[in-house]
């Protein structure tokens, strides 16, 4: 068996690394700035023609046996193709839920799938689908979101 040359080793070595430098440049986090959020009023029937637009229920429903099934507290299984997730709560708790969010949280976590902490969410999240709702950042916040969610 003949052993590869030198050469198309560090051929193989720069495609590589070129593939590894690119993967990381088109997917690393990329969040929105402040000044990105336009100035806006709080309106509560937009908040939820949001959440209802979004179909964040879908994926954010309560576990079984949680104490109110009509909330969006997450917990329940999320099975996918690559394994089973569990989505998280969107009630405005400040240790579970998103209590703690700004609006800029947010907007980040719809437009760029971004966490607060800046990583990002994993493959489950489908904020991808979202993008064509960045209209909606001028009309609502979390905090309006998670006063619909608590209703």
């Amino acid at each position: 068996m003949k052993r590869p040359s030198h050469r198309r080793l560090a051929a193989i070595a720069i495609v590589l690394a070129v593939a590894a430098f690119a993967f990381y440049g088109l997917s690393r986090p990329d969040p929105l700035a402040a000044s990105a959020l336009p100035a806006h009023a709080p309106d509560r029937a937009r908040g939820e023609v949001l959440y209802h637009a979004g179909s964040c229920f879908a994926c954010h429903k309560a576990a079984a046996g949680a104490s109110d099934r009509g909330l969006p507290s997450g917990g329940t299984p999320f099975k996918t193709p690559i394994g089973t997730f569990y989505p998280q709560n969107l009630t405005p708790d400040p240790e579970t839920g998103l209590g703690r969010w700004s609006e800029l949280d947010f907007a980040n976590a719809m437009t760029r799938g971004l966490a607060p902490g800046g990583r990002h969410y994993f493959p489950a999240f489908v904020y991808s689908k979202r993008l064509t709702m960045n209209w909606a950042l001028t009309f609502t916040s979390s905090e309006k979101i998670s006063r619909i969610s608590a209703k």
